[in-house]
């Protein structure tokens, strides 16, 4: 039976710093599971203490009534997860500087919708979307995502913003025992929004080099995908009980989704995605020809705060190309942004079938 005490403990008496370490004894593990699916696994490791950081900053403010520790604990991850208000001020000002940089990549053409619903598409999507023939003992699933991410330093007050890249590569084994694979390559390449190489060397800044780190993660075996009808899993989504997910919005089933896209799932877990996304109220037909590291597909997003997520989908095809954040206003935080302006873009190559760990195709 489980106890209430333990899944909605007080911590706001005496006895809420011990009451957190029980939590971090019981939901550590897990945490760090959830964000390592989205970044760096040593990255991960850094945003699991400041998760715990921030809930003893904010102990007090924990209310059991409203929800259990994990669920609360959950919601600190994912917020720390997105990328502060202040970063997307300075990066609508470096787009103001440079905004044919971004455009090289992350093309908005700023077409209209097709006559076809969101809905209708992504349905339709999933129903193209081939189910990948069953993995064969000794063979690994292999995914890349290419991402270019928004990073910021104002060493010496010399304000210095770019854009960074990295890839991330995963192997997933035919057998449920095994973990994944993980490689994480910083590229070391920049796209630079305001300042540049010489710059940053005058200033003394530590820009990220060339690096990779491979190790293992946990591929979720154990927390298998549901099947079947879209419909429960989006109710699954809304209520929060899928994975420790807090979903309290559009944008948040939105994420959830995509990371779960992102992740190299097969094709009739990813028809089930798309059939899920398509019953998202606010989701619309952002763009018919959308253009991300040179793949094309439709893209499907969410608006929140003057900034539209989207999704690209190819719809002839159902598969899945990969993902931009775009600040879809001219004014953000009093700073001039040209419309459409994409400032953080990722592409995915796969799911393939291979051989061995560190092939690629």
């Amino acid at each position: 039976m489980t106890n209430v005490d333990s899944d909605r403990p007080d911590l706001s008496g005496r006895a809420g710093g011990a009451a957190l370490t029980d939590l971090y004894d019981t939901h550590a593990r897990d945490l760090h599971r959830y964000l390592a699916r989205r970044l760096d696994p040593v990255v991960a490791d850094d945003l699991v203490a400041e998760t715990f950081l921030v809930a003893w900053e904010q102990r007090a403010r924990y209310d059991p009534g409203r929800g259990t520790a994990r669920s609360w604990l959950f919601g600190i991850a994912t917020n720390l997860l997105r990328p502060p208000r202040k970063l997307i001020a300075s990066a609508a000002a470096a787009v103001v500087l440079a905004v044919g940089v971004v455009a090289a990549q992350a093309v908005w053409s700023g077409d209209n919708a097709p006559v076809a619903s969101a809905a209708e598409q992504l349905n339709a999507a999933a129903d193209k979307a081939d189910p990948e023939q069953p993995l064969k003992p000794g063979q690994y699933r292999y995914t890349a995502t290419h991402t270019w991410k928004l990073e910021s330093r104002h060493p010496k007050n010399v304000r210095l913003t770019w854009l960074e890249e990295s890839v991330r590569e995963e192997w997933v084994s035919a057998d449920p025992t095994q973990q994944c694979t993980v490689r994480t390559t910083v590229t070391g390449n920049r796209k630079w929004l305001v300042g540049d190489e010489e710059k940053a060397k005058a200033a003394g800044a530590d820009l990220p080099r060339k690096q990779t780190r491979q190790g293992l993660a946990s591929c979720g075996h154990d927390e298998p995908l549901p099947t079947g009808d879209a419909r429960e899993f989006y109710d699954l989504l809304r209520r929060g009980e899928f994975r420790g997910f807090i979903v309290s919005s559009d944008l948040d089933v939105y994420q959830v989704i995509a990371a779960l896209l992102r992740a190299g799932i097969t094709g009739d877990e990813r028809a089930l995605m798309y059939r899920t996304l398509a019953l998202l109220p606010s989701l619309k037909v952002t763009e018919q020809d959308a253009n991300v590291d040179g793949q094309k597909g439709t893209a499907y997003g969410v608006g929140e705060g003057g900034n539209q997520h989207d999704l690209i989908v190819d719809p002839a095809t159902g598969r899945f190309i990969g993902e931009r954040w775009v600040l879809n206003t001219g004014d953000i935080e009093g700073i001039d942004v040209p419309k459409g302006t994409a400032i953080d873009y990722t592409s995915v190559t796969g799911p393939l079938t291979v051989d061995k760990v560190g092939a690629t195709g």
